[in-house]
């Protein structure tokens, strides 16, 4: 069954002055709607309502982790979680150097996530490392690194992949990783 929202008529008059050409000012104007009209009725929405996300599963030849950093401004600890329920589970939470800015921890827990899934990977014959953060800014510093050639850890047999997902919006993989972060 095909269901078309409905729109609300309008007479052609109205349109007049939308036919005008957009150089010239129009020579009069005219109200859209008569003022004895009554306003349309609200239409549902056309998008489904945002449910929580759930965790994206790992394609047959990828190893997908979900990274995050945790900073306390007030003794500059930080902290990394890396969480992956895929073809071998990982938790992890490690400290990281002091001194680090926010987007530093992140970075580096991006790279420890590399490091980690790029061993899972040879191990297991995968040849994609998927790591995934909610640091766009660590994200594009560790892309970087991999395109350079200057990260080393992963080895020509196997690809990384970045990808960024929304932090703190419910996606299960993203949640685990700030706990794991968190911890220390």
């Amino acid at each position: 069954m095909n269901h078309r929202p409905s729109f609300p008529k309008v007479p052609a008059a109205a349109l007049i002055p939308l036919l005008q050409s957009p150089l010239k000012p129009p020579t009069r104007t005219r109200p859209l709607r008569s003022s004895n009209l009554a306003p349309p009725p609200p239409q549902a929405p056309l998008t489904p309502p945002l449910t929580i996300q759930h965790l994206r599963r790992e394609a047959p030849n990828e190893v997908l982790l979900y990274t995050d950093a945790s900073r306390c401004p007030l003794t500059g600890i930080s902290s990394a979680g890396i969480y992956s329920c895929g073809v071998e589970s990982v938790s992890v939470s490690q400290r990281l150097p002091a001194g680090l800015t926010s987007v530093d921890a992140e970075t580096e827990a991006l790279l420890v996530g590399v490091s980690i899934g790029s061993s899972i990977a040879r191990r297991t014959g995968r040849g994609v490392v998927t790591v995934c953060a909610d640091c766009i800014q660590a994200l594009e510093a560790v892309n970087r690194l991999v395109c350079e050639g200057r990260f080393g850890g992963a080895g020509p047999e196997v690809q990384v992949r970045d990808e960024w997902v929304k932090g703190q919006s419910g996606v299960k993989g993203n949640e685990e990783a700030h706990r794991l972060a968190r911890k220390r």
